[in-house]
């Protein structure tokens, strides 16, 4: 029986999201499950599911899909909006009062919708907890299942290491969340004979980057580019204080680059023992961190072989057939 799925893809939705999405689509297509992607709430295809990617980060699942009179899938990617403290998430006190009144608004739309809804898919345990602890859903209702990485694109390839200087490496889409200005602090504590170079790939930053020793890169990089930079890293710096699931570290793991990522988050999650754990609020920790894979490279080194093994262990393949699982088992229910 093929199954046929719509998935709502607005214009707005992040890129990070429609790459989840397309990352699935021709593996569960190999699960013998249809997907049609449709970007006009107005204009609903007919399908025996549908599905809603895109909840999480202030959103709950559109309401137009709750009127289908299908079983209705979505994906929870993170709770950050509620989780930390407004000085860590929003920019400022106006963004501050907006984005929690709006947590208010998004929290009874949740309610309202849950009796509608099959299944809420979550990437990580941490998002679950949250979302039973700050939504109060019903973890019955949730499944845990993990993103993947493609180790194709993210193996350690030599001939793609920039050469001529050491560096540690950031990449994120710029928020308050990603501790960037921790980061940079502590990169400063380390003694100018130890400290390497920075890049940071730092997408929609306005702060300062006239700092000694740190390099900004402004241009869009390619997918080969981006894993280049892994692969030549002496270490990859993501002391996020929440995340989803944290995807960039798995990618670094994948192209065997060593880790310093957040205790308590869903980075140390994904990184099980294969990373360099900090308490992503201390200063002298993340220092501390750095500091040690700067100059030892035993240490370096072990680090290296234990992200490549637990990388392996994340694939979309799995996602993908995790995911056709779920689709399978809210449809059984529903005939």
């Amino acid at each position: 029986m093929n199954i046929r799925i719509a998935a709502l893809m607005l214009t707005t939705t992040p890129m990070s999201i429609r790459i989840y999405v397309e990352r699935l689509r021709p593996r569960l297509e190999r699960e013998g499950l249809s997907l049609e992607i449709f970007s006009d709430p107005a204009q609903i295809p007919a399908a025996d599911i549908y599905w809603d990617p895109r909840t999480g980060g202030g959103r709950a699942p559109t309401a137009v899909l709750l009127e289908t009179g299908r079983p209705l899938v979505v994906t929870l990617h993170d709770m950050a909006h509620v989780s930390l403290p407004w000085r860590e998430f929003y920019p400022g006190i106006k963004q501050a009062l907006k984005g929690r009144y709006n947590c208010l608004k998004v929290a009874r739309e949740w309610h309202r919708a849950l009796p509608r809804v099959s299944q809420i898919i979550v990437p990580s345990r941490i998002t679950l907890d949250e979302a039973v602890r700050i939504l109060h859903l019903d973890p019955d209702l949730l499944c845990v299942i993990p993103h993947g990485v493609e180790h194709r694109d993210f193996a350690s390839r030599a001939d793609a290491v920039p050469a001529g200087f050491p560096y540690f490496l950031h990449i994120s889409q710029y928020q308050p969340r990603k501790n960037v200005a921790r980061l940079l602090a502590a990169y400063q504590t380390l003694p100018e004979s130890v400290r390497p170079r920075l890049i940071m790939k730092l997408i929609g930053y306005n702060g300062p980057k006239n700092m000694p020793g740190v390099e900004f890169i402004d241009g869009i990089l390619s997918q080969e580019e981006i894993a280049g930079l892994y692969a030549g890293a002496l270490a990859f710096l993501f002391p996020s204080l929440n995340e989803g699931f944290g995807l960039p570290v798995l990618e670094a793991m994948a192209s065997g680059c060593p880790v310093i990522t957040s205790k308590g988050t869903a980075c140390a999650e994904v990184a099980g023992d294969a990373a360099l754990l900090v308490d992503p609020r201390s200063v002298n920790d993340i220092g501390a961190a750095m500091s040690s894979l700067a100059t030892d490279t035993v240490r370096r080194d072990t680090l290296r072989e234990r992200g490549l093994a637990r990388a392996q262990s994340f694939n979309w393949d799995e996602t993908a057939y995790q995911h056709a699982m779920v689709f399978r088992q809210v449809l059984g229910q529903a005939t």
